[in-house]
């Protein structure tokens, strides 16, 4: 297995598993994992900043392992006055996900990473991510339909939080240690559908206080 931080350098050590750690069922990330295609190398992209438990989880695939680390990322800011909001975010998030030209990812983990975009930038996102995605690359994330849901975790809303696969339906869930430093942007289903251009929704389940689990497709 390789795993990448940032697509370009080498991370030789794990993050270390931080306090406050929850464990969380998933419904539909079972469903994700069998549409993997087993018979060649497998590329992820984790958008968060990396995982042990992900690490593990992923090492019984020949894997190779990009995380993005996209989380309060200073250049998702406020737009400048004179620049279009898709077009500013599209170039931001094209320097960000700057993989190489090659790189094509068969499943793309978004955790809760779009409830803090903007609609103009999960356009942005999506069309930054779609060269590196096939025909058949699948995604999971989480949608927050309300602004005290950020995902899969309610205890604390005010933070963000770091994810993991500990095994096919069940997630680890933790505070990140800096807290969030982004306002979040309840989407509704329809919102993410229309705005995030390189995936469909092709199935989401409903959770607790308006989050809701989802099952993306590339388009």
């Amino acid at each position: 297995m390789t795993w990448r931080r940032g697509g370009a350098r080498d991370d030789r050590d794990a993050p270390a598993s931080a306090p406050g750690r929850e464990r969380r069922q998933t419904l539909l990330l079972p469903m994700v994992l069998e549409r993997i295609d087993e018979s060649r190398p497998l590329t992820v992209l984790d958008v968060g900043g990396g995982t042990a438990e992900t690490i593990e989880f992923l090492s019984r695939y020949r894997c190779r392992l990009h995380f993005a680390d996209l989380f309060d990322t200073a250049e998702l800011g406020a737009v400048p006055e004179d620049e279009d909001p898709v077009a500013w975010y599209t170039a931001v998030f094209s320097g960000l996900l700057d993989f190489p030209a090659d790189t094509r990812f068969d499943l793309c983990l978004l955790w809760d990473f779009l409830n803090y975009l903007p609609v103009p930038a999960l356009t942005g996102f999506s069309r930054a991510l779609r060269p590196y995605l096939r025909a058949d690359t699948v995604g999971h994330g989480f949608g927050a339909f309300k602004a005290t849901a950020p995902g899969s975790s309610w205890t604390a809303p005010e933070h963000g939080f770091a994810y993991g696969i500990v095994d096919a339906d069940t997630l680890s869930v933790r505070p990140r240690p800096e807290g969030s430093r982004a306002p979040t942007h309840p989407h509704s289903r329809k919102v993410v559908a229309e705005a995030l251009e390189c995936f469909d929704i092709a199935r989401g389940t409903l959770l607790q206080d308006g989050a809701m689990e989802l099952l993306l497709e590339a388009r």
